[in-house]
């Protein structure tokens, strides 16, 4: 085990049950809101890809007539 390690281990033991559940809930919540950026980023980017005078059906069949 290197050094590094070995100081997380020691670290980790002396946190508390409580303190512990508070760090992983925080991580948690980092990761979910890490998700949710990417997909509003996605969501954004493709915002205005298919004009407004454009209808579903006639979007939708011009993709079709590109297969």
């Amino acid at each position: 085990m290197t050094e590094l390690k070995k100081q997380a281990h020691d670290m980790i033991d002396t946190l508390s049950e409580s303190e512990l559940s508070i760090i992983i809930g925080a991580i948690k919540k980092v990761k979910i809101q890490n998700d949710i950026d990417e997909r509003l980023s996605i969501a954004r980017s493709l915002y205005g890809s298919i004009p407004a005078s454009i209808t579903l059906e006639e979007a939708r069949a011009e993709r079709i007539s590109k297969i």
